[in-house]
């Protein structure tokens, strides 16, 4: 087992809270959002762009297909510090949202936000960090196993 403070160990805990996030999303209930008329805060008015730990910040590029773009679109490079940059603000805007507007209009976005923007991000760098860990030659991690026999 690793140390509790190495990078494999940081990259599992991430891999667990990120599919928390997916339970969590699981476990809401689809509501529709408030009719009250609101501005949305900037990333600025939230404390600006989330830097993720050093740990994540020493993670290579990952290819990827975006999935926003045309079904042709060629193999890309993305980023897991922007991957989880993305996901942190809006759950940054998802707290925002339940403290100055409404539980339902903080849900709706939570729910939204799961098919239209984090999750593509989740599932992206998700993905990425577990081969990080179990193929190292393919992702640039550290590990050639995980150990956990799966």
């Amino acid at each position: 087992s690793d140390p509790p403070d190495s990078d494999d160990a940081a990259i599992f805990r991430l891999i667990e809270t990120l599919d928390g996030l997916v339970t969590a999303y699981h476990a809401t209930e689809d509501v529709e959002p408030g009719e009250d008329d609101f501005e949305y805060p900037s990333r600025e008015s939230l404390g600006g762009w989330t830097e993720p730990s050093i740990t994540f910040q020493r993670l290579p590029p990952y290819q990827c297909v975006p999935h926003h773009e045309h079904p042709d679109q060629q193999i890309d490079l993305c980023d897991p510090v922007n991957d989880l940059s993305e996901i942190a603000d809006d759950m940054k805007t998802v707290v925002w949202l339940a403290e100055n507007v409404s539980e339902n209009d903080a849900l709706w976005d939570f729910r939204f936000g799961f098919f239209n923007h984090w999750g593509w991000h989740l599932f992206s760098v998700r993905n990425y960090l577990q081969t990080h860990l179990t193929w190292p030659d393919w992702s640039g991690g550290a590990n050639q196993n995980t150990g956990s026999g799966v």
